[in-house]
């Protein structure tokens, strides 16, 4: 004789769930109580889980590793995104420009870009940003939270770009002797160090590692970045 199980189910929309937990999880949807609250920023959330992520933001914590490189993602479904870019696949096509994503929220994310939408508010000065990300950063401007912290003098950033640019001062230069053995593969040109290679090589690859904290934008160099950062302080 098989045993029967009882359902939960929604008095509002008639949903069903097997359990009564997942029930009341579910009735969080048709309300506006957002119980669960950061205790860095006060962001507060509807489930538990949403929560967690979030936290991530601020530890720098990324559980989710790509079998197939090295990257590692704060959340599940930033992994799933990433893996597409083995394949080349991005079926996800912005109606308004020629961009195309592997995942649906990344082009709801990008298609913010075109509609000036800034859903995000800075509790401390109004500032609007287009992802929970770019606010958090930012916030941290108000507060003076810096989690990134450098190994070699401990001085702290607020997100991981900014701390790999400073990192970068501390790369230690060989004096100039008047041979060059570094040469580039793309073109020939010759180079006295490894360093400088490096950054011409990039204009090949079109490789872009220094990224702004403000609006993402990635730059070849560091000394550009610092040019662009200025255009953020007018405003």
């Amino acid at each position: 004789r098989e045993r029967s199980h009882k359902l939960f189910t929604c008095e509002q929309c008639g949903k069903s769930c097997a359990r009564k937990g997942d029930l009341k999880t579910h009735m969080l949807s048709h309300s506006e109580e957002r119980p669960h609250v950061c205790g860095r920023c006060g962001t507060t959330f509807k489930h538990p889980a949403k929560l967690k992520q979030h936290e991530r933001l601020h530890t720098g914590e990324k559980p989710y590793q790509c079998e197939l490189c090295p990257k590692r993602f704060r959340v599940q479904m930033s992994l799933a995104a990433h893996q597409y870019t083995h394949s080349g696949e991005k079926p996800f096509k912005c109606n308004m420009c020629p961009k195309a994503f592997s995942v649906r929220n990344n082009l709801k994310k990008h298609k913010m870009i075109h509609t000036g939408e800034k859903p995000y508010r800075c509790s401390h000065c109004g500032k609007g940003c287009r992802l929970l990300q770019h606010l958090v950063v930012h916030e941290r401007g108000h507060t003076g939270e810096r989690p990134y912290a450098c190994d070699a003098c401990g001085k702290g950033y607020t997100n991981q770009s900014a701390l790999k640019t400073h990192r970068a001062t501390h790369r230690e230069k060989p004096p100039k002797t008047g041979v060059e053995p570094y040469g580039c593969k793309a073109c020939g040109k010759q180079f006295n160090d490894k360093s400088n290679l490096a950054k011409h090589v990039r204009i090949h690859t079109g490789e872009k590692p220094f990224e702004c904290e403000h609006c993402q934008k990635g730059f070849r160099l560091l000394q550009h970045l610092s040019s662009h950062r200025l255009t953020h302080q007018k405003h």
